[in-house]
């Protein structure tokens, strides 16, 4: 009798076995099928990205390696991306001398990997400024994505003792480069993005960084049919809390009689003192965001973090760091107002990666050259 029951249970965990295995097949048949169909009718701009192109700095944290020749695809397009012996991004010609240097310094904005190198609003400018001066001017890229204000001070500071320069434009972009502290280094970062692996605490976040992110980048590079699934339910997404989309604190009114605008302000004006003594001359960009720019962006994100649309105002950190600006005397170039109204028939961000695209590029680089065509020609005439 025991024998009988035995064999019975054997036999039906054998079936269940059985089943949930062809299930599990059969899953995974539709699934395959699913993705070679996407590939097929609705092909996806598949992440391809280059770990290499990275490597810790023991002051900056992490760095671009240097002598880097990469092909890489945020989402939009696929791009290569090339740096020298500094790290810098640089473009296949070879500069001739220079009469006029120019450092630019930011994040992934003018990092810009999202586009080819002779599309950057920096690489456009080198090329009208030389044409419109007449003798050639050179723009040192330093841009790297994830950087900020300390970041860029730091750069700055190590690019002053490796090169003479003439002037320094600093890319403050505006959702994530204020500060609340100085920091004078930071510890080197072995890995730009996590490895998967086991949760060390049982947490929301610690879930996210061990294994939604890692997976997220796996999917990212490999699937078309995760691409597809995930462009469309970034509201669900960002609900839910498993998005790389944010919105940042200092777009509340609450926050208009912050400090972080005088803070920020104070740094930027101490970057300036170091320009000015070493007779540099010194610009400040702003870099809107794009729900900044595009107001259905914006609704987007409204419904995703459920934003009460009356205790937020979107120019509000750009008037109230503008504010602090023109008291201390700091020149800046604003992008955001008429970046809205070339918005209106032309966009200027990416669809997937919402970094500037190249006509992003090319706005940002005609609404500041008048400026620098102007500095340059007044530092020029009078050096001293």
């Amino acid at each position: 009798m025991i024998n009988s029951m035995q064999r019975i249970r054997k036999n039906r965990l054998r079936e269940l076995f059985k089943n949930i295995s062809l299930v599990i097949f059969a899953i995974l048949v539709l699934l395959i099928i699913i993705e070679i169909s996407v590939r097929i009718f609705f092909p996806q701009q598949i992440v391809v990205f280059d770990e290499s192109l990275f490597s810790p700095d023991e002051v900056l944290g992490h760095r671009h390696n240097s002598n880097v020749l990469s092909h890489i695809n945020t989402g939009e397009r696929t791009v290569v991306v090339k740096t020298d012996e500094f790290g810098h991004r640089v473009g296949n010609q070879t500069n001739e001398q220079s009469a006029f240097d120019i450092l630019a310094v930011g994040d992934s904005f003018l990092a810009a990997i999202q586009v080819e190198y002779d599309d950057i609003m920096t690489s456009r400018l080198e090329k009208t400024l030389s044409e419109k001066l007449g003798f050639p001017v050179s723009i040192t890229n330093a841009g790297v994505g994830a950087y900020d204000l300390n970041q860029y001070n730091l750069v700055i500071e190590r690019e002053f003792k490796r090169k003479e320069y003439d002037y320094v434009i600093l890319f403050f972009y505006m959702e994530d480069d204020f500060e609340e502290t100085r920091v004078d280094s930071f510890p080197p970062v072995e890995r730009m993005y996590p490895r998967l692996g086991f949760p060390s605490a049982f947490s929301k976040e610690e879930f996210k960084k061990k294994i939604v992110i890692p997976m997220n980048e796996f999917f990212e590079r490999n699937s078309h049919f995760y691409k597809f699934l995930k462009n469309r339910s970034k509201l669900l997404l960002g609900r839910i809390g498993l998005t790389g989309y944010w919105f940042p604190p200092n777009f509340y009114k609450q926050r208009a009689d912050s400090e972080i605008w005088g803070f920020n302000a104070d740094f930027l004006m101490d970057i300036k003192d170091k320009c000015d003594s070493k007779g540099i001359g010194f610009l400040v960009v702003l870099i809107p965001t794009s729900y900044q720019v595009d107001q259905k962006q914006f609704y987007d994100y409204v419904r995703m973090f459920k934003i009460d649309e009356d205790k937020v105002d979107l120019d509000q950190p750009n008037k109230e760091l503008k504010k602090r600006l023109d008291e201390r005397g700091i020149q800046y170039v604003e992008l955001l107002y008429k970046f809205r109204e070339i918005n209106q028939h032309e966009p200027l961000y990416g669809k997937i990666d919402t970094h500037f695209n190249p006509d992003g590029h090319k706005a940002a680089a005609n609404i500041i050259e008048p400026v620098l065509l102007h500095d340059i020609q007044q530092l020029k005439s009078d050096p001293d």
